[in-house]
């Protein structure tokens, strides 16, 4: 569940809307990375599967995600280019609450895990819907989304990395078996092992 969740969060549907995930991947001081601390105050990650980052980093043990430490921390990155974002962040100073709150809350050494916060897409198409409520649809939507790509016994698997439905044969038979929940077509596995960690 953790994996998958984090895995969704790093697909190309995810990450053309996710302003948020964007703007932490594109800065210093490891640019193309997301810090770990980032995913654990995802209310999914937090409330749903109560992961703590030891739980984060062993969920992404077999994920095709690369992991490293720096800085004292861990981070997360796709082993390909993100896509380009369709829905832009907010301007400087008109960021939701809950984005303030965040950072008001790291700046002043509190715990990430206190604040609430909500999916950047949905915080800003929500409106001034209470938490509680934004959480819930957050968490409904996300699920919705993973089990709408969960491939039924006849019809073609979707790609985990790349999001494509694809051709049975375009997947190995382990992927279809041992990882049926999550397959990786050849062509991504392929260009995964070519681009190699870092």
């Amino acid at each position: 569940g953790v994996r998958r969740q984090i895995e969704y969060y790093f697909s190309d549907r995810n990450m053309r809307h996710d302003w948020f995930f964007q703007e932490k991947i594109a800065s210093e001081p490891e640019q193309g990375w997301l810090e770990l601390r980032w995913i654990l105050t995802c209310p999914r990650i937090r409330d749903v599967h109560k992961a703590s980052a030891e739980d984060v980093l062993e969920a992404l043990g077999p994920s095709l995600l690369i992991v490293k430490q720096a800085g004292g921390t861990h981070w997360i990155r796709r082993g390909h280019p993100l896509p380009a974002l369709h829905d832009p962040g907010p301007l400087v100073g008109d960021e939701p609450v809950w984005y303030k709150e965040l950072h008001d809350s790291n700046i002043a050494g509190g715990s990430v895990n206190q604040c609430k916060q909500v999916s950047p897409s949905l915080a800003t198409a929500a409106g001034a819907r209470p938490v509680e409520e934004q959480l819930a649809s957050v968490c409904d939507a996300a699920a919705g989304e993973i089990a709408a790509s969960k491939p039924g016994p006849d019809s073609e698997p979707c790609c985990a990395v790349c999001c494509r439905k694809r051709p049975r044969d375009d997947f190995s038979k382990a992927q279809l078996t041992k990882h049926r929940r999550n397959p990786t077509c050849k062509d991504c596995v392929a260009s995964s092992n070519a681009a190699g960690p870092g």
